[in-house]
């Protein structure tokens, strides 16, 4: 009986809602779309995805027809991906450090919360262009700063790395170390 073998097999916790998720759609003759854990033998947990097509036969019966696709691995990737940023998150507000990432076809620059609270800015006065961050460095050691972002740019240097004063809130400049990569290019 496929009742008691399904009742045996998928886990306790997702067993009510795989049983409701077959009502509903039988009730409306909608697509079944239901993942879901499962016990089977030496493979232990895993997780499962159904994809039906509902619909009635000749007799008024309600008729599924689909696939089954085991999806452990890609919940197992997704997982390890989530925990990986939250601990990224985690580190990032731990270390006191502000993060940023420059696009530089439109020219747009964001900076994280903690980079702005650094400058004693809040996350309303968002710098948008690289032109307003750009804006914040000391006359003196602007020139220093765009030559090292160029050189980067230009795939000279593997990092790159810039010590400068940057304009703070209340007036004052703040030395600030910034590092950064190249994450992809084009093939200008």
């Amino acid at each position: 009986d496929s009742f008691t073998l399904l009742k045996s097999k998928i886990i306790p916790e997702d067993f009510i809602g795989f049983m409701k998720s077959v009502d509903n759609s039988k009730k409306n003759l909608k697509s079944w779309i239901h993942e879901f854990s499962i016990v089977i033998g030496a493979k232990g947990l895993r997780q499962l995805k159904l994809t039906a097509t509902v619909e009635l036969d000749e007799y008024d019966n309600v008729v599924f027809f689909g696939r089954v696709k085991d999806i452990t691995k890609k919940r197992k990737k997704e997982l390890l991906l989530r925990l990986s940023e939250e601990r990224y998150q985690f580190a990032l507000e731990a270390s006191k450090k502000g993060t940023w990432d420059f696009n530089l076809k439109p020219n747009e620059v964001f900076h994280s919360a903690q980079s702005m609270k650094i400058l004693g800015l809040d996350e309303k006065d968002r710098l948008g262009s690289i032109n307003a961050w750009r804006d914040r460095v000391h006359p003196d050691d602007k020139e220093n700063y765009l030559k090292e972002i160029q050189l980067h740019i230009d795939n000279k240097t593997l990092f790159y790395e810039n010590t400068k004063r940057l304009l703070t809130a209340d007036g004052s400049y703040k030395w600030i170390l910034s590092r950064g990569k190249v994450m992809e290019r084009d093939q200008n």
